[in-house]
């Protein structure tokens, strides 16, 4: 696993209260990209199953 995903996973890990470091631009980036993705594909599987 990258860097980065590593870093985003133990981030993602830590209790609610915890204090984080703030992530870097290219975690911000990976990490927008995967809810964009998520999105867009739930957005096609309702889409599909509608036009079914």
């Amino acid at each position: 696993m990258s860097n980065a995903l590593y870093r985003v996973a133990l981030w993602l890990k830590q209790p609610a209260g915890a204090s984080r470091a703030p992530m870097h631009p290219a975690e911000q980036i990976l990490l927008g990209s995967i809810v964009g993705l998520a999105i867009c594909a739930l957005w096609v599987a309702i889409t599909w199953r509608a036009m079914q």
